[in-house]
């Protein structure tokens, strides 16, 4: 049988590259970068050059296994679908039945693939708010803050070679962990871009940089209100943007001069200077600020540091701007929240809300409810403002 070339992509992270499959009678023989494709442009990482090894693993688990000994023996026998689905089924209706359909959990990884949806679907409709992923600690606080500013994420922002003029890099070692980011940001650099890294670590990201920020753990949220408040002083803000699209300025001016440089430099033991320095470079626009990743997104300070991410790209009016952080947004043809049932979970009156509403309200089915009112206002509505919601 010849060899036969297909195109695919990699399910190993949520990018998903682009792949050209070689098939020998068969069997998967080889893997490179499909050249062509618009994510990945043919580059391959460590673990796409591991698909084959990964896909013909002895230990890869391809049939249901059911326990036949005592916890922890490692005791298995082989089982069919069918009765693996039977026998999960009978135990999750039991579970609803005693104790309800919120006493179910699930637990995934990062989105990377269509079981992620399915899981999230199946939860949706068997009425669960406890979902449980890896995207919980990447980029929640991010996703919501910026929904609930102004209607969508800026997740999949790159800087725009040859329009870009800054890439900030705020918590995030893209060199390391986002190879196919980071190869625009080069291409982007070698068109004259800026480079700026906040980072307590010297990581491979701020080897390349025009500016290093050695910011001290967990006060980044009052270096995000010191840029703020040295933007706004100094006029360095986009007035037209301000003007058209934004609520309350004047409430931000105000709540910004409780932090000035010196203060700022104190808390966070950067140099008054560097913080000067890094708000006028941000402001010499558009100015791409890369997804902050988990070190933004976890700990008691995350949520003030996402606030003022985001207000620094709204000031810079890098908001869906090209070289800046434009927004997808909701896809016509694709109803996100139908998809995966989530319309019908939030208006379902008979659904308790998640284990930790109580304690994390941001988290809670409310909130959801709140973030799906937000984008359909924002898109399809008559204009839009997070204090409408929040």
């Amino acid at each position: 049988m010849a060899v036969e070339y297909k195109k695919s992509v990699c399910y190993m992270c949520w990018q998903c590259c682009g792949l050209i499959l070689e098939i020998d009678d068969g069997k998967l023989v080889g893997v490179e970068g499909d050249p062509n494709a618009p994510i990945g442009s043919g580059y391959t990482c460590e673990r796409v050059r591991a698909i084959p090894e990964f896909h013909y693993h002895p230990d890869r688990l391809n049939y249901p296994l059911k326990r036949v000994g005592e916890r922890g023996e490692g005791k298995w026998e082989r089982i069919s679908w069918d009765q693996a689905m039977d026998e999960i089924a009978e135990k999750l209706l039991k579970i609803r039945e005693e104790f309800g359909p919120e006493a179910v959990s699930t637990m995934g990884g990062t989105v990377h693939e269509p079981s992620d949806y399915t899981q999230w679907r199946f939860a949706n409709y068997w009425g669960t708010p406890n979902v449980f992923n890896q995207g919980k600690n990447c980029g929640e606080a991010s996703i919501v803050t910026e929904v609930a500013m102004y209607g969508w994420d800026s997740l999949g922002a790159m800087p725009a070679p040859g329009v870009t003029k800054t890439i900030v890099c705020w918590g995030a070692n893209t060199a390391q962990s986002n190879n196919t980011k980071w190869n625009v940001c080069r291409a982007a650099m070698d068109q004259g871009a800026k480079l700026v890294v906040v980072d307590p670590r010297f990581t491979e990201t701020a080897s390349y940089a025009d500016l290093w920020i050695q910011i001290r753990p967990g006060t980044d949220g009052a270096f995000g209100w010191g840029v703020i408040n040295y933007m706004i002083s100094e006029g360095l803000y986009d007035e037209e943007f301000i003007e058209k699209w934004c609520l309350d300025f004047e409430k931000l001016v105000e709540k910004a001069k409780n932090y000035p440089l010196e203060k700022v430099s104190e808390i966070t033991e950067v140099p008054v200077q560097q913080i000067i320095e890094f708000a006028r470079t941000y402001a010499d626009g558009p100015t791409c600020q890369l997804w902050p990743l988990a070190p933004c997104q976890t700990g008691s300070a995350s949520l003030s540091t996402v606030y003022t991410q985001n207000v620094i790209k709204v000031l810079n009016g890098d908001i869906d701007r090209e070289g800046g952080n434009p927004l997808t947004g909701p896809h016509a043809f694709l109803d996100y929240f139908n998809l995966n049932g989530y319309r019908h979970f939030m208006n379902n009156k008979d659904v308790r809300d998640c284990v930790s509403a109580e304690k994390f309200p941001l988290c809670s089915v409310e909130s959801f409810r709140r973030v799906n009112e937000s984008v359909q206002k924002a898109w399809y509505g008559e204009g839009y403002g997070a204090s409408q919601y929040f």
